[in-house]
């Protein structure tokens, strides 16, 4: 059996947290973070990081988002390629950010789009 390959995108107090216990279970796990310094952090763990949201969900089985809110989770997801870059493997997007219950059904809608559309969030 082959270990999933995760892709974690939000490499801040938390989701460092949770990308380094995945690592530390073995897990192949590729962050992404708008700051170098999180990734060199994430790196020095044993970590991989990638340039683009998209390069780190290419092939990856799971895409976990843990940003600071739904705008954010909108951008990973749809604006740099998150999710259209899943979508081509069928996998699964976990969106862990923090932000209002009402924009969760808007997120999956938009994700259940043809790649790189965008549904407008409430």
């Amino acid at each position: 059996m082959t270990t999933p390959a995760i892709a974690f995108v939000g490499l801040g107090a938390m989701g460092f947290t949770m990308a380094k216990r995945l690592v530390e279970h073995q897990y192949r796990v590729t962050g992404y973070d708008v700051r170098p310094e999180a990734m060199t952090r994430f790196e020095a763990v044993g970590g991989m990081s990638a340039p683009t949201v998209a390069e780190a969900a290419k092939g990856a089985d799971l895409l976990v988002v843990m940003t600071v809110n739904a705008d954010q989770a909108d951008d990973v997801l749809f604006t740099k390629g998150g999710a259209a870059a899943l979508k081509a493997r069928s996998n699964v997007a976990l969106n862990a950010s923090q932000g209002a219950p009402l924009i969760a059904p808007a997120l999956a809608t938009s994700a259940a789009q043809p790649a790189g559309s965008l549904l407008p969030l409430p």
